[in-house]
């Protein structure tokens, strides 16, 4: 079988051959220049949170669908050619190395023998061929050399395996895997072990294929495998024989993949990849890619396939582009885009490229109808093809214009053309047309700078530019020629039409349309179907739309490259996919085929196709679509928190992010959809009701005041369900003079400045009172000294003298002169005494107590009574004897009692006397009772009335009174009143 990439190598040739077809889906590819450490790609590895891991030779890669986070040996990896990777049940991704050794990636960061120094004991001669986990927690790893190893809680133990079917058993390839219901399967080419309590048991021997590999893949809980007789089901007692097409595909060594839609996939090295399809689906085996060197295969959550190449990096083939046929010519770019495509009614399909070959395709065969030019020119697009009404194929480039007959090897017929508007004669010029346009009657039109119609004259065939067709030189790019024989055609955004009857073309004006027209075809009613460059395509007739398809009800694209009418529906090429019009005049369905993000293709430069397939001529090849067409897998994107920076400083992923306020913050998300990264959206809102504003896959904001914020994210691909949404949580913190602690602690900062400022205050006013009083007080108790000596000793003296006077003076054997100095000496010791009183309040008032008072009141009359063989006793109030009294004068009737008891003694006949002062109501009551007989009057010892006259003087200026009332039969008692303030001292 000769392969597509030779066929350029063909066409280059003299004469015309056949290959079989080699077809293969569309597909992107991943190499160094979008990242990758290196283009030799060993495994591949899709985790927990969707991204996708790549071992190379060079290192390690993760993808997200936009960029590379790359490791190597300078970031801890044990070794830069890692042969594949796997992910243990906490999120660590295990890479097995070439050199023997062991790595794994946790936290962004490497882990390795420096870490767990027990791995020195996992080393295979060869190289690891794979690893699993169970769910005991051992971790199995088996070697290319045959060697078995568990490890778990850093403990490591070797494992003897062998194949058992021979005798004695071989060494084989060690390959552990683990099932969807967690168990693990340990398979050594032909024989399978289980493993249980960290032991492998041997299950049975099965029919592998001789070739020392094991061939063995994981699908679901089941293994599948590669079989002596074809692909199997392998369980732990039986095999479940796999019914497909093909079952011996050429040089398929690596192991099958059972994928999600059923088909199987075999990775086969050096030859691309084997697809085979299950019996019922009644497709054939077919070799695709079968220029690269394909190690291992891979499908994602999305069910996009995945392959690692030797030197070719990787190949992704999106779900929806499975079903999909792309022929190349040539992995050169301008021999293998096709530029025009043409479905006979044989059920051949034609299509020329950009290096102006033609080709054919019939069934599985395909052949060359047209060769390009030798020496190749710069520009040999193959701009249409055109089938006539008796099966001819017309084509045209842009050098030259021709047709093949219907039979099979039929030769070239090249057309010249004419043209009588630019020469006088009829001279023969050789150059292609822009486009063809063939009709049921057999006219054939062409259209270049003007417009032409097939004429059999003198020189053959030619396309013939007459002046009365079209007198301009616009360039028309869409003729297309009635069963009548009409011909519509454009030029730049007018429509024009040209009968036979006529002899001359006119203008007829389309409402509404200013944009130019790219194809013209018709229904069979004679509806005029019309492709715009910026209009969609819309139904004309008899100078009416009747219809208008667009992107508003459903096109994949206003910009329409051609439309074709086949068997009543509309067939639209546009430069982002093509669409169908089914029942164009009635219900106007639509059916829309969009290539998926990562396809290559790209622009839809000409369709046609049957109910079966659309055959579309894109830069990538010609692609065969299968009827009913599917459109990309609906794909709910993973999104996920990249990164969090405050002020370009990176912040752990927490539950919430802390910043000052007028920090600013960066958000980096990650939206992993692999079938169209380009076109995911990204949205935010601050609340999960929304509104929800679109963003980039980096966010910034600025400004955020103080408080809790709490940033939604969400992504979706167009037209797709929305993500799940992620939160980001930030915590914007007032500068420190501003939190709650702070004005708190400067609260109480304040406080206790002001309680220190007033205490101090108080404390300089309490030590200035406390001075004072000290001060005070030594001179109150000065004063208390010196009117206590005043008081007791000069005072008790002065009244001791007034009373020997006023004693002497009733002696009657005094002389009337002693009588008279001794009055005066009375009279002045009388008002000596009141002086006293008056220098003693005024030293203070308030040291003027009752205690001291009655103290001096005791001991004068303990004194008096003493010397007249009296007897005194007193007995003081002890809840009054510590009032002060602040009546000033009011010493007068208490210094003035010695007094009344003098009196008592000299004018009665006293054996008793009783004094008695006390307070009530603000009033000082002394009641002085005794049981003396009254003396007569002016006689010895009589009354003279001084006494009482004295008492009454003094009271009169205090508002005071007295009463003298009989006691008992001879006694007197006498009641001195006087109001006062009281004040305790």
């Amino acid at each position: 079988m000769k392969l597509v990439r030779h066929i350029l190598n063909v066409l280059l040739t003299t004469s015309l051959t056949s290959s079989v077809v080699a077809q293969s889906p569309p597909y992107s590819v991943l190499t160094v220049n979008d990242g990758l450490p290196s283009n030799t790609v060993y495994g591949i590895l899709q985790d927990r949170e969707g991204y996708m891991w790549f071992g190379t030779d060079a290192g390690l890669a993760r993808y997200d669908g936009s960029t590379m986070r790359i490791w190597t040996s300078s970031d801890g990896l044990s070794d830069n050619e890692v042969l594949s990777m796997y992910e243990d049940p906490i999120g660590r991704i295990w890479c097995l190395m070439l050199n023997g050794r062991l790595s794994y990636i946790a936290n962004e960061k490497a882990y390795g023998l420096k870490d767990h120094p027990e791995f020195a004991q996992i080393r295979p001669a060869s190289g690891f061929l794979g690893m699993a986990v169970d769910d005991e927690g051992y971790y199995w790893f088996g070697g290319i050399g045959g060697e078995l190893y568990s490890w778990r809680a850093g403990k490591v133990r070797t494992h003897s395996v062998a194949d058992h079917r021979f005798t004695p058993p071989q060494k084989a390839m060690v390959l552990p895997l683990r099932l969807g219901n967690g168990r693990v399967r340990v398979v050594v080419n032909g024989s399978l072990y289980a493993c249980r309590a960290g032991e492998p048991g041997l299950l049975r021997s099965w029919g592998a294929q001789l070739n020392g590999i094991p061939m063995v893949s994981v699908s679901g809980d089941s293994l599948v495998a590669n079989g002596a007789n074809g692909p199997l089901v392998l369980h732990d007692d039986v095999d479940t024989a796999i019914p497909v097409t093909h079952a011996h595909p050429p040089a398929a060594f690596r192991p099958p993949h059972l994928f999600k839609d059923g088909t199987i996939w075999h990775a086969t090295g050096g030859y691309g990849i084997v697809k085979r399809y299950p019996v019922d689906r009644e497709r054939p085996t077919t070799l695709i890619l079968e220029h690269l060197m394909v190690h291992m295969l891979f499908e994602d959550s999305e069910e996009n396939i995945w392959c690692s190449t030797d030197g070719e990096g990787v190949v992704l083939i999106s779900k929806a582009d499975r079903e999909l046929s792309l022929i190349q010519a040539s992995r050169e770019q301008r021999h293998r885009t096709v530029t025009s495509v043409l479905m006979t009614k044989a059920g051949d399909v034609i299509f020329g490229t950009a290096g102006g070959a033609i080709l054919r395709l019939r069934g599985d065969l395909m052949d060359t109808l047209l060769l390009p030019p030798v020496p190749q020119p710069a520009r040999e697009r193959v701009r249409d093809l055109q089938e006539a009404a008796d099966g001819a194929i017309w084509f045209t480039t842009d050098m030259r214009s021709g047709r093949f007959g219907s039979g099979r090897g039929s030769k070239v017929e090249f057309v010249k053309v004419l043209d009588d508007r630019m020469t006088q004669g009829e001279v023969l010029l050789d150059w292609g047309q822009k486009s063809l346009a063939t009709g049921a009657d057999g006219t054939v039109a062409a259209s270049a700078f003007g417009l032409a119609v097939l004429e059999d004259g003198e020189y053959g065939l030619v396309f013939a530019y007459r002046k009365r067709y079209h007198a301009g030189i616009q360039r028309i790019y869409a003729p297309h020629v009635m069963p009548d024989g009409t011909i519509w055609f454009e030029t730049m955004d007018l429509l024009h039409r040209l009968k036979k009857e006529e002899g001359t073309s006119i203008q007829v004006p389309i409402p509404g349309s200013h944009v130019r027209i790219t194809d013209i075809d018709a229904l069979e009613d004679g509806t005029l179907v019309i492709a715009t460059t910026g209009n969609g395509t819309f139904l004309l007739r008899n100078g009416d739309i009747l219809a208008r398809f667009t992107t508003g009800n459903g096109a994949t694209s206003d910009q329409c490259k051609a439309a074709v009418v086949r068997d009543g529906r509309i067939l639209v090429a546009t430069d982002a996919g093509a669409y169908i019009i089914e029942d164009p005049l009635g219900e106007q369905r639509i059916q829309v085929f969009r290539p998926t993000g990562v396809s290559p293709l790209r622009d839809v430069e000409d369709i046609d196709g049957d109910d079966q397939h659309l055959y579309l001529a894109t830069p990538d090849g010609l692609c065969i679509v299968p009827l009913p067409l599917k459109g990309p897998a609906v794909v709910r994107p993973l999104l996920h928190v990249q990164q969090v920076l405050v002020n370009d400083t990176i912040k752990a992923l927490k539950d919430s992010v802390e910043m000052l306020l007028g920090d600013r913050l960066t958000i980096a998300l990650t939206a992993l959809a692999y079938t169209a990264p380009e076109q995911i959206r990204i949205e935010w809102s601050t609340s999960l009701d929304g509104p929800w504003q679109p963003t980039e896959r980096v966010t910034q904001f600025n400004g955020l005041t103080a408080g809790r914020h709490d940033f939604h994210f969400r992504a979706s691909l167009p037209h797709g369900p929305w993500s799940s949404i992620r939160t980001v949580t930030v915590s914007v913190l007032p500068p420190w003079y501003r939190t709650s602690l702070a004005l708190f602690a400067a609260v109480v900062l304040c406080a206790t400045f002001l309680f220190l400022l007033t205490r101090a205050y108080f404390r300089s006013n309490v030590r200035r009172h406390k001075d004072a009083l000290l001060k005070q007080l030594a001179t109150q108790e000065e004063r208390h000294r010196i009117a206590s000596e005043l008081h007791d000793d000069l005072g008790a003296d002065i009244s001791h003298l007034l009373l020997l006077t006023r004693q002497t003076t009733s002696s009657a054997t005094i002389p009337p002169r002693q009588l008279e100095q001794l009055a005066s000496l009375d009279k002045h010791a009388h008002s000596l005494m009141h002086k006293i009183d008056e220098i003693i309040w005024s030293l203070d008032p308030a040291d003027d107590e009752l205690r001291s008072t009655l103290a001096f009141i005791q001991r004068y009359a303990e004194q008096f009574a003493a010397s007249h063989d009296l007897v005194f006793r007193t007995q003081p109030i002890p809840q009054w004897s510590s009032r002060s009294l602040f009546l000033e004068g009011a010493k007068g009737p208490l210094s003035g009692g010695e007094g009344i008891v003098a009196e008592c003694h000299q004018h009665n006949v006293v054996h008793t006397l009783r004094v008695v002062l006390s307070f009530h109501d603000h009033e000082m009551i002394i009641i002085l009772e005794d049981d003396g007989t009254l003396r007569p009057m002016n006689g010895p010892n009589g009354r003279n009335g001084h006494c009482k006259a004295n008492i009454m003087e003094r009271l009169d200026r205090l508002s005071g009174t007295l009463r003298t009332e009989p006691l008992g039969p001879t006694g007197t008692r006498t009641t001195i009143t006087v109001p006062i303030p009281t004040q305790i001292a």
